[in-house]
């Protein structure tokens, strides 16, 4: 509801709030989950990959994909967790 403001003539009709549709798109391909456990609420695009190089974490990051704000990673599949076994240690 819009309020009138004190410098609309009296009588005059109250217009809507505009209205905007939220368009949600996939953030990748394969199977995205939110993480409402982690971040119920929307979060900023701060990365994981600072924090991780500010603390001296042994990971780079975390993959993660922000749609409005809200936090998705990609969902544990087969393929996904046999690349990652696969994958060669960093020295």
């Amino acid at each position: 509801m819009k309020l009138k403001h004190s410098l609309d003539p009296p009588g005059s009709p109250i217009s809507p709030a505009p209205f905007s549709e939220l368009v949600f798109e996939f953030p990748g391909d394969g199977y995205w989950e939110l993480d409402s456990i982690h971040f119920p609420r929307p979060v900023s695009r701060y990365g994981t990959a600072d924090f991780a190089r500010a603390y001296g974490l042994l990971f780079e990051a975390l993959e993660m994909a922000y749609v409005h704000g809200f936090a998705y990673r990609p969902g544990d599949t087969p393929g996904r967790s046999r690349a990652a076994r696969t994958r060669p240690a960093r020295c």
